[in-house]
C-alpha cells in the first residue's frame, strides 16, 4: 500500500470508523514525508517518525522535524502531545528521554486525549493509549428513585386503587391507621403501574429504539454501511429531541404557575444563576405575614361587626365552636381538580400526580 516513491512504510488499520494509519521509517532509511498518504475522512496518523523538532520536546529542530511541520500544515493535521506527559522513548545506552512516537490526526475538536503508559518490558518505547472524546456525554443521575410519570399506566393505577379502596378501614376508627393503609394502597397500587427506578448514565431522549440502532451501527460490516447506521442513529436522537422540545414549550402556561415558564426562558437567554442567600431573617418575614394578613383599609365598624357576629355563634348553644362541618364529596373532588402536577411529595411520600388518579371507592 505503499506509494512507489515513499522511503516510509507504512499500514492502515479501521477502528470503530477512525482509520489509524502506522508509519514507520525502515533502517538505514533518510526521513521523508512526501510519502505520506492523506485522507479527507477522520484519520489518524502514528508511528516512529524519528523527527526532532522543538513542537514536540526535543531541544533543537533537524531537516526531517521541519518536513514533518510542513506536512502536517499543509494537511491541516493537529499534533496530540502534552509535555506534562512522560517521555516516548528511553534509550537505555544514552539515558535519555525523546518522543519519536508521534499521533496527527485530522479530527474536528475536541481532540482525543494521549497518555504515555508504564514501559513495556524488554522495549525502550513506552506505549501510547489515545483515547477519543465520546461526543454523546451522558449525564450521571442522582442515586434517588423516583416514579417515571411519562410511563405511567393511570388506567391500572385507577382499577387497583378502586378495588383496594373495598378494604379500608372503617374512617370512624383510628385515624391514623386509615391513613397508613391508605398511603400503604397508593404506594403498593404506583409500584405495579408506574415505572420507578434510577439510571446512573443517562443520555436524554434515548430508547430502544435508539438501542436498535445503536447495535445495527456496531455490527456494520463495511464502512458504508457503518456511516449510514450512524447517521441513522444521530437523526433519531435529533428528532426525539425535537419532539421533547415541542412537548416542553407547549405544556409552558401562565395559567396556575409561572415558575416552569420562566425557567425555560432563563435557560435559553443564559440568565441562570445560583440563587443568593436571602438576608431577611426568619422573624422579619413572620413579621410581613402577618402584615400580609391584615387589610390596611379596612373599616372599623365593619371589622367590629364581624367581631360580634363570631361571638354571638359562639355563645349560641348547639353549634360547633370550631364552625367546622363535614365536606362533601364534590368538594373533594374539585379541590383534587385543583391540584398541581409535578410538584414536591409531602411528608408521606404521596405524589399530588396520586390523588387525581384515585378510584373512587377512596374518594367516596
Amino acid at each position: 500500500m505503499c506509494p512507489e516513491n515513499s522511503l516510509l512504510e507504512w499500514t492502515a488499520t479501521e477502528v470503530e470508523g477512525v482509520t489509524i494509519i502506522n508509519a514507520y521509517k525502515p533502517p538505514s532509511v533518510k526521513m521523508d514525508t512526501t510519502g505520506l498518504p492523506y485522507l479527507s475522512r477522520p484519520c489518524m496518523y502514528a508511528g516512529d517518525f524519528n523527527g526532532h523538532s522543538t513542537k514536540w520536546g526535543y531541544r533543537s529542530t533537524n531537516a526531517s522535524g521541519e518536513a514533518l511541520e510542513d506536512w502536517a500544515f499543509a494537511s491541516s493535521l493537529s499534533l496530540l502531545h502534552e509535555p506534562k506527559q512522560p517521555d516516548s522513548f528511553h534509550s537505555h545506552r544514552w539515558n535519555t528521554g525523546t518522543n519519536p512516537d508521534l499521533a496527527f490526526v485530522n479530527l474536528a475538536t475536541p481532540l482525543p486525549h494521549l497518555t504515555i503508559l508504564e514501559p513495556f518490558p524488554k522495549s525502550q518505547h513506552r506505549p501510547s493509549l489515545i483515547q477519543p472524546i465520546n461526543p454523546i456525554k451522558p449525564l450521571t443521575a442522582k442515586l434517588v428513585l423516583r416514579w417515571n410519570f411519562r410511563k405511567a399506566r393511570w388506567e391500572q393505577f385507577n382499577s387497583l386503587t378502586e378495588l383496594g379502596g373495598e378494604s379500608l378501614p372503617d374512617p370512624s376508627s383510628n385515624l391514623d391507621t386509615v391513613y397508613s393503609a391508605f398511603c400503604q394502597l397508593l404506594h403498593s397500587s404506583a409500584l405495579m403501574s408506574i415505572p420507578r427506578g434510577c439510571r446512573r448514565q443517562y443520555i436524554p431522549t434515548w430508547n430502544s429504539e435508539c438501542d436498535q440502532r445503536y447495535n445495527a451501527f456496531l455490527m456494520a460490516e463495511s464502512r458504508v454501511d457503518s456511516d449510514f447506521k450512524a447517521e441513522e442513529l444521530t437523526s433519531c436522537l435529533h428528532r426525539k429531541r425535537r419532539e421533547r422540545w415541542i412537548e416542553s414549550v407547549e405544556g409552558i402556561s401562565f395559567t396556575h404557575s409561572s415558575k416552569k415558564a420562566w425557567k425555560t426562558f432563563n435557560r435559553l437567554t443564559g440568565r441562570c444563576a445560583r440563587p443568593r442567600q436571602c438576608p431577611v431573617t426568619a422573624n422579619a418575614i413572620a413579621h410581613q405575614l402577618l402584615a400580609n394578613g391584615r387589610y390596611a383599609g379596612a373599616c372599623k365598624a365593619h371589622s367590629l361587626s364581624v367581631k360580634r357576629q363570631c361571638s354571638a355563634l359562639w355563645k349560641t348553644p348547639g353549634v360547633d365552636r370550631h364552625l367546622t362541618s363535614l365536606f362533601t364529596s364534590e368538594e373533594l373532588t374539585h379541590a383534587i381538580e385543583l391540584l398541581k402536577c409535578g410538584k414536591t411529595q409531602r411528608p408521606d411520600n404521596i405524589p399530588p400526580d396520586f390523588l387525581k388518579h384515585l378510584g373512587h371507592n377512596c374518594l367516596s
